[in-house]
């Protein structure tokens, strides 16, 4: 049984060096997939939860928290192009308040409060702008 720091390596390439107790990845650690993907930060009972750092293998990139394998709770999410999106996460979706930022100066950079709204299997998305270059820009759309 796996107890201490330790490495663990898949035969395809997945690779986790951390920390184990009673044979479960908890505390430190960091996880590699053989795609390229990369996680840093803490684990719990073999999930990746608490605070850490995850990198796709195209560039972008989430810091902030973690809760069974999930994004959830507060965290930054940032694009290869630099776009970032700065808020709040339940269960890998963005909800609740959050700032989403656009670096081309084509587009106005706005800050913007997104509700999502659930009703019977219909998820509505409200984007409130709170301010955008002397410009109010409201949304509302469904997916």
């Amino acid at each position: 049984m796996q107890h201490g720091k330790g490495v663990e390596i898949w035969s395809n390439g997945d690779r986790f060096e951390g920390d184990f107790v009673n044979g479960k990845k908890l505390g430190m650690g960091k996880f590699q997939w053989a795609d390229g993907a990369v996680y840093v930060g803490e684990f719990s009972n073999n999930f990746i939860h608490g605070k850490g750092v995850y990198t796709w293998p195209d560039g972008r990139q989430y810091t902030g928290d973690w809760k069974r394998n999930n994004m959830d709770g507060k965290g930054v999410y940032t694009w290869k192009d630099g776009r970032k999106y700065e808020g709040e996460y339940k269960n890998d979706k963005k909800e609740g308040y959050g700032e989403l930022t656009w670096p081309d100066s084509k587009i106005n950079a706005q800050r913007y409060l997104i509700i999502v709204i659930s009703f019977k299997k219909i998820f509505f998305i409200i984007l409130i702008s709170t301010f955008s270059d002397n410009n109010t820009n409201s949304n509302l759309m469904s997916s």
